[in-house]
């Protein structure tokens, strides 16, 4: 397993190596700089502005050039942050569901309860009329809750 996932890490390093350096030779206007600059943004985006703001991304040290190492630093930070934010994602619905399913138990056992009381109310409802009891207290008790109650079925 551990060795299974420093390959992998292998793997992805080369991969955003890569990645870093088609990005810098795609981007590079003059071949005799050894770094981009912000007009080398432009053809690729619609505006000057959006070009700026995407070369701002890559330019970590603020001092308007881009090196192949800074493009490199961006790529890494950006795939960390995928990655962390996509097991967070996962996380985050294995909690949900959790949380689903404690809420679906909790709703059958009030559910049932509620069905339970309703059945021995009207039971008790029932008794009342068919064997009259004579004390008015007991009558308007089991009357308002019974009746209440028994509209619920």
């Amino acid at each position: 397993m551990r060795r299974d996932l420093h390959a992998f890490k292998s793997l992805m390093a080369i991969h955003l190596k890569k990645l870093a350096r088609n990005l810098y030779s795609a981007f590079r206007g003059d071949r005799r700089r050894r770094h981009l600059i912000p007009s080398d943004f432009y053809p690729a985006y619609r505006t000057q502005a959006e070009a700026k703001e995407a070369f701002k991304i890559f330019d970590r040290d603020g001092n308007e050039d881009i090196t192949r190492a800074e493009i490199k630093t961006t790529i890494m930070m950006i795939y960390k942050e995928r990655r962390f934010l996509a097991r967070s994602l996962r996380d985050v619905d294995h909690a949900l569901s959790s949380l689903d399913m404690i809420l679906m138990m909790f709703f059958a056992i009030v559910l049932f309860f509620s069905k339970l009381i309703c059945k021995i109310l009207r039971a008790s409802f029932d008794l009342c009329n068919h064997v009259k009891l004579h004390s008015p207290f007991s009558m308007s008790i089991l009357g308002k809750c019974g009746g209440a109650l028994l509209n619920c079925l």
